[in-house]
């Protein structure tokens, strides 16, 4: 069915709402997604739309990157942006048809798909009147999965057939968005005619309004402008802002900015509670402002804006509360310049390619060098040094536990220094309030766990004695006239620091400590003794930077390793520890890996390797997994199949995903580790690996099988 996409009725704007039965939309949506994994091994990088491992902002960030890399070598690069009117409702089905018979897709699932779409019948409701069924032999349902599949098949037709015209020509196309990319403007008539003939062969309609043509010389936007199409500086590109000269806009990022008070007053008159708001921010507020942030700039009023908005959302906006500070005590990524940070960092990791972003970082370093200011490599660059992180001309990044890169330290570890370096952040908006001396060296994690133990109720005072709300009467003095400095149960002066430590009427809350300890409550940080921040121990420090650190202990090998016969599969013992388990900070962790020259069910067993594991994030499972690593690479130096024995669940069936062709989240945790396995295990043929759970811990009386005992 159609109806009228505006308020008055053309025969133009008409918007189909498509309904189908429950049946055959899970029919279609698991048919649909068995073929869209099959194609996308084949399907070309330029189609990114519904594919699976492929996603939109994709194509938006590497178009930031050739840009980047265009304006840093100085060649010239040029492109078009099209999208077409109603594309599902304007698709031919007998090329799509043609198309999948040529791509042997399976017959009784084509022909299911073509004798439910061409029964189906289109009706058009003008005011109260629907008018009578009409068929087509045009057109995909929308919201149908198969749709999109068919699209992808469409996508790849036209990038074929642009290859076959001009091959240097880069297609980007995410379903009916397409963008080309080519270097040479005077084969810019031959591919646009090359385009319009694909959509008259196809029989679809561009939508000219959003059609656009850019470049980053002036002489080729000037022969542009000769033509009819409208030459763009900046442009929307799938939602995100798209930069094509040096110039740092930023009027699509914006223009979301301004539809935020909506969000934030129905976020406010929510009956929600706090987690949920909290939660809704996250998952909601700042992906839908802040979405394509990672390749622009933006201002720090705007940080500000958004902040108080939400604080509004949450009903925080308390006398004296800081909105920073708030929306900190629930974690980074709560405030949006944090989800900033991360967001950029992430899509850097997942999107830049670890080589080319990685010499980009280090080139941008330099600053006598004009290069351009609104690139992905720029913008990266801004952020890191932003939390109080330096990066030196060979990309590596400095903080204060030491040198590290952003793209080979896994993410949990990443996070993890983001946190700790975040107190510089705060520090730029209330180091001026005497009270809170000392929030650069704030523990973010060490407060979130400390909040953990508290309820709902006390959670909303602990957040107003952490995010500065003046309860007390010195700081209700300075908006209320009738209010004194006066502590209402003394006489001195009130103040954070007069009630928690030196009122009487509070001397029982501080009876659990010893005069040693409040003797040295002075010598502690204003924002902790004041506010209760926690803050960075300098004896954990360095601890830290011996765990990161390259001091040798990280790995211990054998220098008797046991002979191993290439044609028989050596049996390896892996496992990993950790002390004090459940305290994060005081947590160091070991692994060892053993060798087995008689197989399992023998005591005879060497060391072939072991030692402490490396880096910030210490625990059980980075152990077993350093040590699943350690024996892969023995077997890859001795050229041996391996039979690895482990007790973690989680690393075994990692390990096998591997295996299987599995691919690694690069912002997933231990990132580091299960992309140096999988690099191991390119270099290895998977059926000289096997991974085997073993069973510890427990009595070899309870073993079901000899596999246990």
């Amino acid at each position: 069915m159609s109806l009228s996409q505006l308020t008055f009725i053309t025969n133009i704007f008409q918007r189909p709402v498509t309904v189908y039965s429950m049946a055959y939309r899970v029919w279609s949506s698991c048919r649909a997604k068995e073929a869209l994994r099959s194609v996308s091994k084949v399907v070309p990088h330029s189609v990114q739309g519904g594919l699976p491992m492929r996603q939109a902002k994709a194509i938006w960030y590497e178009v930031a990157q050739v840009l980047e890399a265009a304006y840093l070598e100085e060649e010239p690069l040029h492109g078009i942006m099209l999208d077409l009117t109603k594309a599902f409702n304007m698709l031919p089905r007998f090329p799509l048809w043609v198309a999948l018979r040529a791509l042997n897709f399976p017959e009784g699932v084509l022909r299911a798909w073509v004798g439910f779409v061409s029964g189906q019948v289109r009706r058009f409701r003008v005011r109260q009147s629907v008018g009578d069924g009409l068929v087509s032999c045009r057109g995909l349902p929308e919201g149908c999965a198969l749709s999109v599949f068919g699209m992808v098949i469409v996508d790849w037709l036209l990038d074929e057939w642009l290859k076959r015209v001009h091959p240097t020509v880069v297609l980007q196309a995410f379903v009916d968005d397409w963008g080309v990319l080519f270097r040479v403007i005077e084969s810019f008539q031959g591919i646009w005619t090359a385009i319009m003939e694909f959509t008259s062969l196809m029989d679809l309609t561009l939508d000219m309004r959003k059609t656009k043509v850019w470049s980053t010389t002036s002489e080729a936007r000037g022969k542009l402008r000769d033509t009819t199409l409208q030459v763009a500086y900046a442009a929307r590109n799938l939602g995100a802002h798209q930069n094509f000269t040096r110039h740092c806009w930023n009027s699509v990022l914006q223009a979301r900015l301004k539809t935020m008070p909506d969000v934030w007053s129905r976020l406010r008159a929510s009956l929600s509670p706090y987690v949920a708001k909290v939660r809704a921010v996250v998952q909601f507020g700042w992906p839908r402002a802040l979405h394509g942030i990672s390749v622009v700039h933006l201002g720090l009023s705007h940080f500000k804006v958004l902040r108080t908005g939400a604080m509004r959302g949450l009903r925080a906006d308390r006398k004296g509360a800081n909105p920073l500070l708030h929306l900190s005590t629930n974690g980074m990524h709560v405030d949006p310049e944090g989800w900033t940070f991360l967001q950029t960092v992430r899509d850097a990791r997942d999107m830049g390619g670890f080589e080319q972003i990685q010499r980009f970082l280090a080139l941008f370093a330099s600053k006598d060098l004009d290069l351009p200011k609104n690139g992905p490599t720029a913008v990266l660059l801004t952020r890191l040094e932003k939390v109080g992180w330096s990066v030196g001309t060979n990309g590596l990044v400095q903080d204060r536990f030491g040198s590290f890169s952003v793209f080979g330290v896994s993410w949990d570890e990443f996070v993890l220094r983001a946190r700790l370096a975040w107190g510089t952040v705060l520090s730029l908006h209330v180091g001026h309030r005497p009270s809170f001396q000392g929030i650069e060296l704030a523990d973010l994690g060490e407060l979130q766990k400390a909040l953990k133990q508290f309820g709902p109720l006390d959670l909303v005072y602990l957040r107003c004695h952490l995010d500065g709300t003046l309860f007390t009467q010195n700081g209700r003095a300075r908006f209320r006239q009738d209010v004194t400095d006066k502590c209402p149960w003394c006489s001195d002066k009130d103040g954070f620091y007069h009630r928690a430590w030196t009122c009487p009427y509070f001397a029982d809350c501080r009876a659990h400590l010893t005069q040693e300890q409040l003797d040295l409550v002075p010598s502690l940080p204003r924002c902790l003794s004041e506010h209760g921040w926690p803050v960075i121990l300098p004896e954990w420090e360095v601890l830290a930077g011996w765990f990161s650190g390259g001091n040798g202990f990280h790995q211990l090998s054998s220098f008797e390793l046991p002979r191993a016969l290439h044609d028989q599969f050596v049996d390896v013992f892996v496992d990993g520890t950790a002390a004090f388990p459940k305290e994060a900070k005081l947590r160091y962790a070991a692994w060892v890996v053993t060798c087995a020259p008689g197989g399992p069910g023998t005591l005879d067993n060497q060391v072939v390797a072991g030692g402490h594991v490396r880096g910030l994030v210490q625990s059980p499972y980075r152990a077993e997994l350093s040590a699943v690593h350690a024996a892969l690479q023995w077997a890859a130096d001795q050229h041996i199949k391996v039979r690895i024995w482990g007790d973690c669940q989680g690393v075994c069936q990692g390990v096998r995903r591997l295996l299987r062709g599995g691919r690694v989240k690069t912002n997933g945790p231990h990132s580091d580790l299960w992309q140096a396995i999988r690099t191991l295990l390119d270099g290895i043929d998977a059926s000289d690996v096997v991974v085997c759970k073993v069973m510890s811990h427990g009595d070899v009386k309870q073993a079901t099988s000899p596999l246990e005992e």
